[in-house]
């Protein structure tokens, strides 16, 4: 059997080396994952990847060396942004993902235009949920409280970033405000264009790790994710001054590396957030019983 080791550390294997994408999270806890789910055929020649990216009819998934667009799977589950998948080679001999492996979290919705139950996994394998809140417009209580509950129930880690502190004057009172209805939460300050926070922030993302940011469009997600990235990875766009929205820049859910083998994925437009969802092939509740929790349109 294969001995699996990131590609950061190759004196890690003494015998057959299994190398993972360490840039976009691939840890020892990921390597345990992929040794108790093996491919059902070809093991010697599948390798480990992570979906970075969905586009139309291709899929970005990161391999230990490469960037690769690949195929759908003609069968199986559907991969997700963040999904940690088997590479192998199809029917035709073409390189293309072969196995999803297990979820560990998963961010789903309610398919759009849709009567039946089933939910769209929007983002899966999330360890931090920050929920990023601006200070240059009115804090909506109940919409933070029922996304951090979602949080809080999937076993996931929530976090709270209020952005452009640099731009209000207020933002002393927001902040105090978010310490009361968060709390138990670490609420961290920042003002991407300043600079400021930005240390902190990443304090609360270990190697390894991946970190959603969800939050209302114009809430300076893309500026915070340039800032961390240290470049120009998404684009910005103005914030309307009349109810302080803006442009949602980005367009597709993606992984960004940040560096050490952390990750952050963004989330585009205002998807009905359901839950954060823990454990098993398809995400499996974890709610606590009693809490009934209604989609959070906040991301």
């Amino acid at each position: 059997m294969n001995t699996y080791a990131s590609s950061s550390d190759p004196s890690a294997s003494t015998t057959m080396q299994f190398r993972g994408p360490a840039e976009y999270g691939f840890t020892d806890r990921t390597a345990a994952l992929f040794s108790a789910n093996l491919p059902a055929v070809n093991q010697d020649t599948a390798s480990a990847g992570r979906v970075v990216r969905l586009d139309r009819n291709r899929v970005l998934v990161a391999s230990a060396d490469h960037l690769l667009h690949l195929p759908y799977p003609a069968q199986g589950l559907v991969p997700a942004t963040g999904d940690w998948v088997w590479l192998g080679h199809n029917n035709a001999g073409e390189p293309a993902v072969v196995d999803v492996l297990p979820r560990y979290s998963a961010l789903s919705r309610k398919r759009a235009f849709e009567a039946s139950s089933e939910e769209q996994v929007l983002g899966s394998n999330i360890d931090i949920v920050a929920v990023v809140v601006p200070v240059d417009r009115p804090l909506t209580h109940n919409r933070l409280e029922r996304t951090l509950v979602a949080a809080w129930d999937s076993g996931a880690t929530p976090l709270v970033v209020i952005t452009k502190a640099d731009l209000a004057d207020l933002a002393d009172d927001v902040v105090g405000e978010v310490i009361l209805q968060a709390a138990g939460v670490e609420v961290v300050t920042t003002s991407a264009e300043q600079g400021d926070g930005l240390d902190e922030l990443m304090q609360h993302i270990p190697p390894g790790a991946t970190l959603v940011l969800l939050g209302p469009s114009g809430a300076g997600k893309s500026t915070l994710i340039n800032a961390l990235a240290g470049q120009d990875i998404q684009q910005t766009g103005a914030v309307r001054a009349g109810d302080g929205k803006g442009k949602h820049t980005t367009t597709a859910r993606e992984l960004v590396p940040l560096g050490g083998g952390a990750v952050l994925m963004d989330t585009p437009r205002r998807p009905r957030v359901r839950a954060l969802r823990r454990g098993g092939r398809d995400g499996g509740d974890v709610r606590r019983p009693g809490r009934t929790l209604r989609p959070v349109p906040f991301c």
